[in-house]
């Protein structure tokens, strides 16, 4: 088992815990499959991570399980774009939006994720206890997924921190102001290792009337492997609130 390509040290999802999580399947022209996560945030859109659709022509969205290839809800997309200033060497503004062909019920299994309120946009979060959920991690094939969800907690560090880790020669990527990361809340060796690029880091907030929020979308994490203790690197939703909303309408609930 490569650390690589699955939650490390999580758990096992619960029947509706995620009820937003999606498992897409991106395919390029040459009809090769790549795996990533997303999330449900309205009866017609799917968040996602720009690299997920990078070289892909159409969409395969599995909805509503938590087994992958048991969904009750399976859709084809063939209209989705990444945010226009996604840069692929520095994975900066690492977001996409994929369209369902229509608009799809809610049930029990399918709900959407709230967006955070446009109040928190400078809230760094730091320190707050998140969790993380996904199947597996992308890579084009389909190799080292896990076939059931998994998630993890993570504790949110500020940038610098994230930003020491990443200064790293051996490290490829770069943390920017719309980047958030986090680390194994109770152990460093639990992270995602990108558990499921695309994927949703939510926040549950101690107040259980309010319903949780997307803050983060996975997109990179260390290349010493995901045991390294390393912060994971995420898109910082509360960057792109107004970028959503123009593209879809789509606002927090609690405005």
């Amino acid at each position: 088992e490569s650390n690589n390509n699955r939650i490390v040290n999580g758990f096992p999802a619960k029947e509706k815990q995620f009820p937003w999580q999606a498992s897409i399947i991106g395919y390029g022209q040459d009809g090769r499959g790549g795996i990533c996560g997303g999330s449900v945030i309205s009866p017609e859109w799917l968040l996602t991570a720009a690299h997920c659709t990078i070289n892909k022509v159409r969409f395969e969205i599995l909805l509503g399980s938590i087994v992958r290839l048991q969904p009750e809800l399976k859709l084809e997309s063939h209209t989705f774009f990444h945010h226009p200033q996604y840069n692929e060497t520095t994975i900066e503004n690492d977001i996409a939006l994929i369209h369902f062909p229509y608009s799809i019920n809610y049930t029990e299994n399918i709900q959407p994720i709230g967006m955070p309120p446009k109040h928190l946009s400078n809230d760094k979060f730091v320190d707050a206890k998140a969790t993380v959920s996904g199947f597996g991690r992308i890579s084009d094939g389909i190799a080292g997924v896990s076939e059931t969800l998994n998630w993890v907690h993570v504790r949110i560090v500020t940038n610098e921190i994230c930003n020491i880790s990443y200064s790293d020669p051996v490290e490829s990527e770069s943390v920017f102001d719309s980047t958030i990361c986090a680390k194994g809340f109770d152990f460093d060796n639990q992270s995602t290792c990108n558990g499921d690029s695309g994927g949703p880091l939510i926040l549950r907030r101690d107040d259980d009337e309010l319903p949780p929020i997307q803050l983060g979308i996975v997109s990179f994490g260390s290349n010493l492997g995901c045991a390294s203790g390393k912060p994971s690197a995420y898109t910082r939703v509360t960057s792109f609130l107004n970028w959503i909303e123009d593209n879809t309408g789509v606002t927090s609930l609690l405005e």
